[in-house]
């Protein structure tokens, strides 16, 4: 029975480093390509888009140093520290969202409209759910708290980028919606930093538990 279980937990292990694996490559392209269309119509949710993409990158590089080795599925201390630094980098990318669509909300900035970026929104929203889901659920089945963490993170990047693709759709039907673009990142930054915060929080007086959202516990 014992090795049922080595065997299983190793064969997650493999499946949660493919997944992080897919989405660091997957992110980086995205990342790239939603940085570039947001200096173009320079969009705040764009930028956040594509900032929360490349959090990904870092989030999910982290997640498979994390289980890198077949000895690191129960490791307490990467565990630890892949949670901390996740922490770390949810606070950071937040503020600097918040900063840049709060700037756009007071100046009245309204961004130019793109097909470019509905196609890349639209793309990126549904692989980051499929990503997301897969993440979740491994993270369920592992009891690992950093890939539900990287888990929760993908799927924030799922929602910007649909929201960025309503807004898109919204804007082009009725210009006064200009205001979804903004608000959808600080919504979005928001819940990065409330996230960030807690696991942090959390980590500090209690290391081997990290309830990540209300709710959500392994």
């Amino acid at each position: 029975m014992s090795m049922q279980m080595a065997d299983e937990d190793e064969r997650y292990r493999m499946y949660a480093l493919l997944t992080c694996i897919i989405t660091v490559v997957f992110d980086i392209f995205l990342g790239i390509a939603a940085f570039v269309c947001a200096a173009v119509t320079d969009s705040s949710s764009g930028y956040a888009f594509a900032l929360d993409c490349l959090l990904d990158v870092l989030a999910a590089t982290l997640v498979v140093w994390r289980f890198y080795g077949s000895t690191s599925t129960h490791s307490d201390f990467k565990e630890n520290v892949a949670c901390i630094c996740l922490g770390i980098l949810f606070c950071l990318s937040s503020i600097g969202i918040i900063a840049k669509s709060t700037h756009d909300l007071v100046i009245h900035h309204i961004p130019q409209q793109l097909i470019y970026v509905f196609i890349l929104a639209g793309v990126g929203g549904v692989m980051n759910s499929v990503l997301g889901c897969a993440k979740y659920m491994l993270g369920r089945k592992m009891k690992s708290q950093s890939l539900i963490l990287e888990a929760i993170n993908t799927s924030l990047s799922a929602i910007l980028a649909m929201m960025l693709a309503v807004s898109d759709i919204l804007y082009f039907y009725h210009p006064s919606a200009w205001t979804i673009d903004p608000i959808t990142s600080i919504v979005v930054a928001v819940i990065l930093f409330i996230g960030g915060l807690k696991v942090l929080c959390r980590r500090k007086h209690n290391p081997e538990t990290t309830p990540l959202l209300v709710g959500v516990a392994v």
